[in-house]
């Protein structure tokens, strides 16, 4: 069995800090690259242009949701790692009075994945799931959500980039 390298990246405020590769036991040529982004920054590698999974344009059919839960959770160990309330803290630039009282991360293999889009091309899928909900410092008007978004290629049947942030919405 071949190695697989996963490159953990920290962004802060868009800034990569930490790069770290690992080596774990799965084969494939491609590498995972796992990045923590700040909250409500922009995502690397995702604001390509692509069309909502809604739209018809490609079903994600059971099989690759399958090999999505199965890489994820060969990554789980690697980010659970890193993955500390401190970091969370540290990724929140909102609620920074709330985010004293988060000390537990969520389980993640818990986390369920939905896909949102495709690129143009039909052959990366990104997906979505949610680690946990977070304190807001306007309950019942901005929600936060610690977040992952995994893009998966098609052709190579592997996660190419699992990006954790948070993210939020106000409701008006």
């Amino acid at each position: 069995m071949q190695s697989r390298t996963c490159t953990v990246v920290v962004c802060v405020l868009g800034i990569a800090c930490l790069s770290t590769e690992l080596t774990m036991g799965r084969a494939t040529a491609n590498a995972t690259v796992v990045c923590f982004v700040a909250e409500m920054d922009p995502l690397p590698g995702l604001e390509l242009p692509s069309r909502d999974i809604e739209s018809g344009f490609l079903k994600v059919d059971a099989q690759h949701l399958a090999r999505v839960r199965t890489q994820w959770q060969g990554l789980v160990p690697m980010v659970k790692a890193r993955l500390t309330p401190d970091l969370v803290r540290c990724l929140s630039l909102w609620a920074k009075k709330e985010m004293a009282e988060y000390h537990k991360v969520r389980a993640l293999e818990e986390v369920e994945f939905r896909p949102l889009r495709v690129n143009e091309g039909g052959n990366q899928v990104l997906l979505e799931g949610t680690i946990d909900v977070l304190p807001s410092h306007h309950p019942n008007v901005v929600y936060r959500w610690l977040k992952v978004y995994l893009t998966y290629d098609l052709q190579s049947h592997s996660i190419l980039l699992a990006t954790i942030t948070i993210r939020g919405v106000v409701e008006e």
